[in-house]
């Protein structure tokens, strides 16, 4: 039996079209009481985990190096996204029928920013490690903390400039087929940007091989370079698994012809919080001067709160009676 998704239930909304009413309603369910609720404590973990990194190399001086100052601002794209990702679960929750049928604007503009930002910020690490194993000498010149904190700040500029173009559309309704065109290109062409130099980095740094000489020079920098890009390809593959279904759903959904994604935003929702929940993992994991830090920035903490307690003054004891008396006869017999 097919249900009727036009019925007067508000609920019905966040049901799957053309299934059969169980089943719609099992899916309904489990988006509910399992799969959102597990979105929820993965948003928590990863809010708390990619703050600890942004404190972490903020706090400590000898972490401030171009390539960890590039991971902190994919560290704030996770930490964005996974407080929208708890304000969208607590709004669905407090409603009636745990139903969201559709996002608001100002969700809409999050969520485009976030996505944006995130593979902005992956091209241009991407980008920073080709130069940093492929031209080491001119990295350690030219690549200051100055310069990476502005490469950063470039896919949040970008992301900022698509978003105020898509308010705009929203809101002054360009209903003329060109306008539509120019404003879904503009995000194809720079997320298409994105993919060629993340791709076309890790393959350069894949097949290129640097002289003997150079490597025999800067050993210890190219064995640093060389493990953060390695961390990096870890980071780009739980992307591959996580971020990018997540990401193509609604252009697969809306090929198919759904209109509403009430009922599926859950699912792809939850690949983003379990991207953004992995992404300090490997950090952490895979940088022996990161877990270093946190374990001096929590030993700090501890010295800070447990600082100990002085200890009360001594009270002088006053001489007894007897004791005096002692004292002034042995004085007599002397």
């Amino acid at each position: 039996m097919i249900s009727n998704n036009f019925s007067r239930f508000p609920y019905e909304e966040c049901l799957i079209s053309n299934l059969p009413e169980e089943i719609q309603h099992r899916v309904r369910d489990m988006a509910n009481y399992v799969v959102r609720p597990l979105d929820m404590l993965l948003a928590v973990m990863s809010l708390v985990f990619n703050a600890l990194i942004c404190i972490t190399v903020a706090r400590t001086k000898s972490l401030q190096r171009p390539s960890l100052l590039m991971l902190c601002s994919l560290s704030v794209t996770d930490l964005i996204y996974s407080q929208f990702s708890l304000y969208v679960n607590i709004k669905t929750v407090l409603i009636e029928h745990l139903c969201l049928a559709n996002m608001g604007l100002k969700d809409t503009i999050t969520y485009t920013l976030c996505t944006g930002a995130t593979l902005g910020t992956l091209a241009v690490i991407s980008r920073d490690r080709y130069l940093a194993v492929t031209k080491p000498f001119w990295y350690r010149n030219h690549v200051t903390k100055s310069r990476a904190i502005k490469m950063s700040c470039i896919p949040w500029l970008i992301s900022v400039v698509l978003i105020l173009g898509h308010v705009f559309y929203v809101i002054y309704k360009f209903d003329s087929g060109f306008m539509s065109l120019v404003h879904g290109a503009a995000f194809l062409v720079y997320y298409c940007i994105c993919f060629i130099i993340i791709i076309f980095s890790h393959l350069c740094i894949y097949f290129k091989k640097q002289p003997i000489d150079t490597i025999r020079e800067i050993h210890v920098v190219m064995k640093r370079e060389k493990k953060s890009a390695a961390t990096i390809r870890w980071i780009l593959l739980v992307l591959l698994l996580t971020f990018m279904p997540a990401f193509w759903s609604p252009v697969a959904l809306t090929m198919k012809g759904v209109e509403n994604f009430g009922a599926y935003r859950p699912y792809y929702f939850i690949l983003y919080t379990v991207n953004g929940f992995l992404n300090p993992l490997l950090n952490f994991g895979r940088n022996k001067e990161m877990r270093r830090a946190l374990r001096g920035l929590f030993r700090c903490f501890q010295h800070v709160q447990q600082q100990p307690v002085p200890p009360p003054p001594q009270q002088q004891k006053q001489p007894q009676p007897q004791a005096q008396g002692q004292s002034q006869q042995q004085q007599q017999q002397q």
